[in-house]
């Protein structure tokens, strides 16, 4: 599930852009009967605001064009059986008006 606000908005390569914020939310359970090490990646385009379950960001790059960079967030996630975790993030995409 996704949710998007928007912000403000910014000149940038000769057009105006506004400055949105989506919060993600993504949810892991363990069918298993042991714990279990579970590694979550998830791909976006845009600039990462914040990961729960000590996500860990990275920029992976912007386009000579582009306004927005493409960015990465790893979660490595520890689950017992039977437990369930939600997961959320959220971004900042600019997007043009």
């Amino acid at each position: 599930m996704q949710r998007a606000s928007s912000t403000e908005v910014l000149v940038r390569n000769g057009g105006k852009f506004e400055a949105v914020t989506v919060e993600g939310t993504l949810k892991v359970k363990s069918y298993k009967s042991k714990e279990i090490a579970l590694k979550v990646y998830r791909s976006l385009v845009g600039e990462v605001i914040s990961a729960t379950e000590a996500g860990k960001t990275e920029k992976l790059g912007e386009g000579v064009r582009g306004v927005n960079p493409t960015s990465g967030i790893t979660w490595d996630v520890k689950l017992k059986p039977g437990e369930e975790k939600v997961i959320t993030y959220r971004y900042k995409i600019l997007v043009r008006v």
